[in-house]
């Protein structure tokens, strides 16, 4: 191999092993909306969240919402850490906060998470098969002409958004850019979102959805504009979460990032 041929390579290894990693999108086990009041959690058949089988007590506590806050209260018994201390009753924080309390339990890990005004439970069980037994990702073959030159336009005014999303209400979000480039004679454009270290975040669908590639699309990160010229490289496409957990709340493409051409390069199914 060449060396970026190599250098893809390793990357895709990594995005490999990320999905083999503990409290990996593969180890998602569970996302449970809270409901006003008290929902109990345990194995048991009778609780508001049933937990996986062998994975824990009949029941563990409740959480409870009142508000737009939620707090745990743990049974007598239990012992469970929160954020690595153990505790039996703690005010939860969100992972819109930044930093979210991380519960754990044995195998299981458990984040409180918000989604347009709603709270629910996130839960991840490191014994999961899907994860134990994960064969890694699919990948077209590398192809340099993949790894296209183009440029970066930012908005005057950024670009407001509905993205759908699977297994979750559509979401609002703001475009910050175009990025603009060429293939296959045509002049292509995809809408961007600026990231905190200066990359893009674009999500597109092509002519391969739904045949060699994932139906609803695919995930792109560009590297940082240099004096407005990107590189972009489809050989780094990879497939969002809920193509492999129903638990994941995936943004979908936008009707602008449809694009009318086919990119035999990325992750495929």
């Amino acid at each position: 191999m060449d060396s970026y041929s190599l250098e893809v390579e390793e990357w895709r290894k990594s995005a490999d092993q990320n999905l083999r990693n503990e409290n990996s999108w593969l180890a998602l086990a569970g996302l449970y909306w809270l409901d006003e009041g008290e929902t109990s959690f345990g194995m048991d058949p009778s609780n508001g969240i049933v937990l996986p089988p062998g994975s824990g007590a009949e029941r563990l506590g409740v959480f409870d919402l009142k508000g737009d806050q939620v707090t745990l209260y743990l049974e007598k018994d239990i012992d469970l850490k929160v954020d690595g201390k153990f505790v039996k009753e703690t005010l939860l924080k969100p992972d819109v906060s930044g930093s979210p309390s991380e519960l754990t339990y044995e195998a299981l890990t458990f984040i409180l998470i918000e989604r347009d005004g709603s709270l629910g439970i996130r839960l991840w069980d490191n014994q999961r098969s899907e994860r134990k037994d994960f064969t890694g990702r699919v990948w077209f073959p590398i192809d340099k002409r993949h790894l296209v030159k183009g440029a970066y336009e930012p908005f005057e005014e950024e670009l407001e958004l509905v993205l759908q999303r699977k297994n979750a209400s559509d979401v609002q979000d703001l475009a910050q850019g175009q990025i603009m480039f060429q293939m296959d004679g045509l002049d292509l454009s995809l809408l961007a979102f600026e990231q905190e270290d200066g990359s893009l975040f674009t999500l597109f669908s092509d002519q391969t959805s739904g045949k060699e590639s994932y139906p609803a699309g695919r995930y792109l990160m560009v590297d940082p504009p240099q004096e407005g010229s990107v590189e972009i490289d489809f050989n780094r496409a990879f497939n969002p979460p809920c193509a492999v957990t129903d638990f994941a709340t995936c943004p979908l493409p936008p009707a602008q990032n449809k694009l009318n051409v086919a990119i035999l390069a990325g992750e495929r199914i």
